[in-house]
């Protein structure tokens, strides 16, 4: 029942507390809200695993238990609904459209074993997760819709740059064994295995950076306090190292 990918819960608490403390009104509304989120977020497991069962990449047994979880999760999730739209926030549910299709793709290529080091779908996951600073804000008394879409995408930002950034630091992978002997194969990977790399290195930086353009423009707006500045000059210091660490293996 619990995500195996420990890292990726900061991609959706870290938003949703961000937009709550933003709305500065949280009330029971928000409290339905988090476990709507929270079982949005812990169904993704089960339901990976059901498909896997139903595709034979995991044994037959594991997919009544896995079912079984899915559905309270999906229980879980509907429960909060009512409390939702009787206090007026139903437009915050359309949310969870992206979500739903995001996911989808998601299951697609667990079912095609594909889902390792999909970059592109990964970023689109932790943008999808960082909807809950809007959703937050809306719920917790947030005034400016604006304010909450620019929460999302200073969350959605940092998160790309992080996933990026842990991309770069993942080995190549294996090349696939030719059936020769191990005495003619090189012991050493080519230099060219890491230039690759460099790229990655390079949109990581160019993130963190933009985060760190936009939070600076909006605090010399008065929008957001200076402060705002550390968490993305963390991550960016993180990106810059790893750039130069890829670039000095490269050379050697």
């Amino acid at each position: 029942m619990v995500p195996t990918n420990h890292g990726s819960w900061v991609w959706w608490l870290g938003p949703f507390a961000i937009g709550t403390a933003a709305g500065g009104r949280p009330a029971g509304d928000a409290a339905a809200l988090f476990i709507a989120a929270l079982a949005g977020f812990l169904v993704h497991h089960p339901a990976a695993i059901a498909v896997k069962a139903a595709t034979r990449r995991r044994a037959p047994a594991d997919l009544g238990p896995a079912l079984v979880w899915v559905a309270l999760f999906a229980l879980a999730a509907a429960s909060a609904v009512p409390c939702l739209v009787w206090h007026g926030h139903a437009r915050v549910l359309w949310l969870a459209l992206p979500g739903a299709i995001v996911f989808a793709l998601h299951l697609v290529l667990v079912a095609r074993r594909r889902e390792r080091r999909q970059l592109a779908i990964e970023i689109l996951e932790g943008g999808v997760l960082a909807l809950a600073a809007p959703a937050a804000y809306a719920v917790s008394g947030g005034l400016r819709d604006a304010e909450g879409w620019v929460l999302w995408a200073l969350c959605w930002v940092q998160t790309a740059g992080a996933i990026v950034n842990v991309f770069v630091q993942l080995p190549p992978r294996p090349v696939p064994s030719t059936g020769l002997a191990s005495s003619a194969r090189p012991e050493t990977p080519p230099p060219a295995r890491v230039r690759p790399r460099l790229p990655l290195g390079a949109l990581s930086l160019a993130l963190q950076l933009l985060g760190l353009v936009l939070v600076a423009s909006f605090a010399v707006a008065g929008e957001a306090p200076w402060w705002a500045l550390g968490p993305f000059a963390i991550v960016a210091v993180e990106a810059l190292g790893n750039v130069c660490l890829l670039y000095t293996s490269d050379a050697a």
